[in-house]
């Protein structure tokens, strides 16, 4: 009986360290797999350790961002297109990730792009009053800009004849819209335009379509602008002067 129980006793022990052994090969097996997937493959599909600071790409062309954004493993997406008056079609105007921040290669940086400038359409407002000229060019984003006196004794007073630019013309909202109102009496006021910030070739026109003269010239040295641009003038845009009136200009000349 004693032999019996040693034999078994032997026999339970030896099937226990095959098992054993077993068991930790195949755990030796499992470790060196996960740290090959963990070391080598893992980071070849997720790109994970890979990382770069994310330039500033705002300012930029969508394309130019594209390409720039490429070379540091990283891409771009579209996710909003805004109408900017200041910024031409395809600008980035914001980005997300901001510039400096740390992220993964191979994401996507978000951006908003510009649609440039919203266009809308010059009204028809021959016939209407100076008022509701000026309502109806705010109502779509437009502003009134030098006013302009003219004789058809075909249509009333105070109404408006023409506009520049002119009737059903497409242009930038935000933009301003000259516009030539009738005065029955030939002989009467004139309104003085804006004249600084002209060339002299564009006052010398604008006081003609104005019933005006271009009076005494000046000239003073300034180099931070275009010679021969208007920085003064009398009398001062939006006076009311008789038709035939002399306007004194000062212009600009360089060294």
């Amino acid at each position: 009986m004693t032999v019996v129980i040693r034999y078994l006793q032997f026999v339970r022990k030896k099937w226990w360290t095959r098992w054993l052994n077993r068991i930790g090969i195949i755990i030796l097996v499992l470790v060196i797999l996960f740290l090959f997937l963990d070391e080598l493959v893992m980071p070849l599909v997720t790109k994970q350790g890979k990382e770069c600071v994310v330039p500033e790409i705002v300012g930029l062309r969508l394309e130019q961002a594209e390409d720039s954004l490429m070379r540091l493993g990283l891409g771009a997406r579209v996710t909003l297109e805004e109408y900017s008056p200041e910024k031409p079609p395809g600008e980035i105007l914001s980005q997300n990730p901001e510039a400096g921040k740390v992220i993964k290669k191979g994401r996507n940086i978000r951006v908003v792009v510009s649609k440039g400038g919203e266009l809308v359409e010059v009204p028809k407002l021959k016939g209407i009053s100076l008022r509701q000229a000026e309502i109806m060019l705010s109502e779509i984003g437009l502003e009134m800009g030098d006013i302009f006196l003219t004789y058809d004794d075909s249509l009333p007073e105070e109404v408006v004849v023409f506009a520049n630019p002119s009737f059903g013309t497409t242009i930038p909202k935000g933009s301003s819209v000259s516009l030539t109102v009738n005065r029955l009496t030939q002989e009467g006021a004139v309104i003085v335009p804006q004249f600084i910030g002209k060339n002299a070739d564009e006052a010398h026109e604008l006081a003609r379509r104005a019933g005006l003269e271009i009076g005494i010239i000046r000239y003073k040295v300034d180099n931070s602008l275009l010679p021969r641009t208007v920085i003064e003038q009398i009398p001062k845009a939006g006076a009311e002067v008789n038709r035939g009136s002399s306007v004194e200009l000062v212009i600009t000349i360089t060294e």
